[in-house]
């Protein structure tokens, strides 16, 4: 019996080793519930162990009646084994008590370790809302920049592009103006300075005018000139004289031969391309619809340069001989030559309309066509030659006595707005 005892007692020494030894190493989850398990196994040992050694004492009690013949009192069977199975429940009791209350205070301990572990998740959260939100803000302060500096960059090249063409233009008249013997070259550099503007400044949108268009990109575009008529292809010229302008006649070559026929002068001749002109009936429906200015460009085979601006210029309908009805107030820095045509019916070399009666056609006389009255100032669409003594060439007085016979010249209309 003292050996079951000691094996008791022996059973009892190691299960509360292991409910009361500190953990070698922290104080964790994982090793909790190993000692849980531990523990759990050692009671149920000890249960069945003080089960068998009951087994064993109530045998040897029933084995000792039957030597004897009478029942032995409990109290006469290992007396000191009851007090130790009382001490050991004693203990167990106190044991299981012990362990309660540590399971509670580790409850306590996981919730609130789970409370703190909730805390910072929702403060993690919203640091990082905020950190979202603050990244948001700052990308959409990067794109506000980048926006702003792309508008910046297309107004630079809105302001630029128009500038480089046009002083590319300037290039090119100055070039032929002090080398009239490259005329050839100067043609095929203009035709290649054209086609770029053609392909920058050509696009499908039709316009009213060359003032509507406001790319700043000189070439060809559509404009309707009624509202019932079809679109007409034109060369607006958005750099010089503050943009805006349709040009009906340019010339700077002499490629293009400006003595036709009145349905030419009329319909319209040339290439928008090189030299051409736009057509009477064209500048009629312009000028008649709308109030136009005219501007007009020369330049001599010395490189001498002016211009003449008037400002209230409309053309009379083909019934009227596209009559020269109105030039208006004249500026300008070559001498006001055209004044002297003002009233002056179109001439061509086959409808003589240029007021002399009983004599010859100003327009075979001048080798060209325009509103000649008694002949002409201006014969801007004379034969291009450079010949001082040659009524029948390209001028235009530069004043009163000084004719110069040209090597270029440009007409454009612009509409007039009123603010």
């Amino acid at each position: 019996m003292g050996a079951r005892v000691c094996l008791l007692l022996t059973c009892f020494v190691a299960f509360w080793s292991a409910l009361v030894l500190p953990p070698a190493s922290g104080f964790g989850i994982d090793d909790l519930m190993s000692r849980l398990n531990f523990i759990q196994d050692k009671l149920q040992d000890i249960e069945h162990g003080v089960n068998k050694q009951h087994l064993h004492a109530e045998h040897d009690r029933q084995a000792g009646e039957n030597r004897l013949g009478q029942p032995l009192a409990q109290e006469q069977v290992a007396p000191g084994l009851v007090e130790k199975l009382e001490s050991l429940e004693r203990k167990v009791n106190g044991s299981e008590a012990s362990l309660k209350q540590k399971l509670d205070s580790i409850e306590k301990s996981l919730q609130a370790s789970m409370k703190t572990l909730e805390d910072k998740m929702d403060r993690l959260v919203d640091d990082m809302k905020t950190r979202e939100n603050t990244y948001q803000d700052k990308l959409r302060a990067m794109e506000n920049i980048l926006v702003s500096k792309m508008d910046q960059l297309q107004e630079t090249l809105r302001n630029e592009v128009p500038q480089m063409q046009n002083q590319r233009v300037i290039m090119v008249e100055n070039r032929l103006k002090s080398n009239p013997s490259q005329a050839e070259k100067v043609h095929n550099d203009a035709l290649q300075l054209r086609d770029q503007e053609e392909r920058t400044g050509h696009d499908d949108q039709i316009y009213r005018s060359c003032r509507e268009e406001r790319s700043g990109l000189s070439g060809q575009y559509q404009i309707q000139l009624q509202p019932d008529s079809k679109p007409v292809h034109v060369y607006c010229e958005q750099n010089k004289f503050g943009g805006g302008w349709t040009v009906f006649q340019y010339r700077y070559n002499g490629q293009q031969d400006f003595y036709q026929n009145w349905t030419e002068y009329r319909d319209g001749f040339g290439d928008l391309s090189g030299e051409f002109w736009l057509g009477l009936e064209n500048l009629h429906q312009m000028t008649s619809l709308r109030r136009h200015e005219l501007l007009v460009e020369v330049a001599d085979f010395s490189g001498n340069y002016g211009y003449a601006h008037y400002d209230d210029f409309v053309i009379g309908s083909e019934e009227e001989q596209y009559v020269l009805k109105q030039l208006g107030k004249y500026n300008g820095t070559a001498h006001d030559s055209m004044s002297y045509n003002l009233g002056g019916k179109f001439t061509t070399a086959d409808r003589d309309n240029g007021g002399y009666e009983n004599s010859s056609n100003c327009a075979v006389d001048r080798q060209g066509a325009w509103w000649y009255v008694l002949c002409t100032k201006a014969n801007l669409n004379g034969r291009y030659q450079n010949s001082l003594n040659s009524l029948a060439s390209m001028y235009w007085y530069f004043s009163t006595h000084e004719r110069r016979c040209l090597a270029f010249s440009r007409m454009m209309v612009r509409e007039v707005l009123y603010y």
